[in-house]
């Protein structure tokens, strides 16, 4: 359980602690890219539950390897998509974006294949808003080259297994449960905020169809990410202290758009009544740097 005591009076208090968050986090991730390079290596294998800031980890990684004179290459396995019309997996007809099914695994076996082998790779490019695979980017490889495999599908035996053995694993999570005033979130309920607040702000998602899907996503996370993720190689906490104060304002006012009707409505009212007694008076998303992992999921323009 983490307990944020932290109460400020003013935007520079607030800007202030905001650098210091983004400071710890900074510490915590260079630590981990010297772990993954003292393992040596041309794979790494970035995962975690949804919303737990991989995308922004990798960038950052290439940069704390690129100090370390190693170009890093960052392929998103969310590039390896089937289309849509093969992955509507439930009875609902509602899409999969988090199970092994949803992968074209051939085509990521390929593209392993050929970086193994120093040859140029043919990585798919997919489009999230038309729910396809819009083209391909061609990775010419280089002798120094790291490459990044980024992704909630990297910690799978079946993805893994076209690694083989030599490489290292990275797992971001948000691992604690959070308290503040006597108000609780747990850390699944940490990424649920991030998530909303991100699928409305960049993948065309609705609130509600985020929250209708909740479920579904927890049950994948509790049946096939956490029990392949059990020890990696390297760990790194993506929760920023100063997140909830950031996200409360926000996540409040697209919660309302849920109606009574939605399946998710218990679970917005809860998130409501707890939002609300955040008071993040002094803070807003202007304050957050824009090389910041948060900058994820309230975007850029924010």
């Amino acid at each position: 359980m983490k307990l944020i005591c932290k109460v400020v009076k003013s935007i520079d208090e607030a800007e202030a602690f905001i650098a210091v968050c983004e400071n710890d986090f900074e510490k915590r991730l260079r630590a981990a890219a010297h772990n993954a390079l003292s393992r040596g290596g041309r794979f790494i294998t970035l995962s975690g539950p949804t919303c737990s800031g991989k995308t922004t980890t990798a960038a950052m990684l290439v940069d704390e390897l690129s100090l370390a004179g190693r170009r890093a290459v960052v392929i998103s396995i969310d590039d390896f998509y089937l289309d849509d019309l093969h992955f509507k997996t439930d009875n609902e007809g509602k899409l999969d974006f988090d199970s092994v099914k949803t992968i074209d695994l051939e085509c990521l076996s390929r593209v392993v294949e050929a970086l193994r082998k120093g040859e140029s790779a043919e990585v798919p490019i997919f489009d999230f808003y038309s729910g396809r695979r819009s083209g391909y980017r061609t990775v010419v490889p280089e002798d120094n080259d790291v490459y990044i495999f980024e992704g909630i599908q990297a910690v799978y035996p079946e993805v893994t297994t076209l690694f083989g053995d030599r490489y290292t694993s990275v797992f971001i999570c948000v691992y604690d449960d959070v308290m503040f005033n006597g108000v609780y979130f747990s850390a699944s309920e940490i990424r649920l905020l991030r998530r909303i607040v991100r699928d409305s702000v960049s993948r065309n998602t609705s609130p509600a169809e985020t929250l209708a899907y909740w479920d579904n996503v927890r049950e994948n996370e509790e049946e096939n990410i956490f029990p392949n993720a059990d020890n990696p190689h390297v760990c790194i906490d993506s929760f920023l202290m100063y997140e909830l104060f950031v996200i409360a304002p926000i996540a409040y006012e697209k919660l309302l758009s849920v109606s009574a009707t939605d399946s998710g409505y218990a679970l917005a009212n809860s998130l409501l009544l707890r939002l609300a007694k955040i008071d993040g008076t002094h803070f807003n998303s202007s304050l957050v740097p824009k090389d910041s992992l948060f900058r994820e999921f309230v975007g850029s323009d924010m």
